[in-house]
């Protein structure tokens, strides 16, 4: 987890009757960073992603234009994708894992996909 979000979370739970989201606190955060320290962040101004490899999520980024590090991210889930379909098809046809196999793909499908548990939070999903 990057530090502006623990720090948000933190927030959270010194605070936990606050409705604030996470882009609000931002706000209020930054304007009142006096400007010549706010002059540059290493995080992405869309997501808050600190660019370190396997630091931040590539589910959290919004691939955003302005992004600062959207393509790495977005090349992280193709490679993830291409490795994802071809370990499927070399052990999904397999008797010794298909079982297994089929439990992971329905686990994770209700998690991502059915309306009872849709995560609007895709790190919530990731961790879970």
């Amino acid at each position: 987890m990057n530090p502006i979000r623990l720090e948000y979370w933190q927030f959270l739970r010194d605070n936990p009757g606050s409705t604030i989201t996470f882009s609000e606190w931002r706000s209020v955060r930054e304007s009142k960073i006096p400007r010549e320290e706010n002059s540059y962040s290493p995080y992405c101004p869309e997501c808050s992603a600190c660019g370190e490899e396997g630091c931040c999520s590539a589910l959290l980024c919004k691939m955003s234009e302005n992004g600062d590090y959207c393509q790495g991210y977005l090349k992280d889930l193709k490679y993830g994708y291409s490795v994802h379909n071809e370990l499927l098809e070399m052990l999904g046809d397999d008797p010794i894992y298909k079982e297994k196999v089929d439990e992971i793909l329905d686990r994770n499908f209700d998690r991502f996909y059915t309306k009872e548990t849709k995560v609007d939070n895709p790190e919530k999903a990731y961790r879970s």
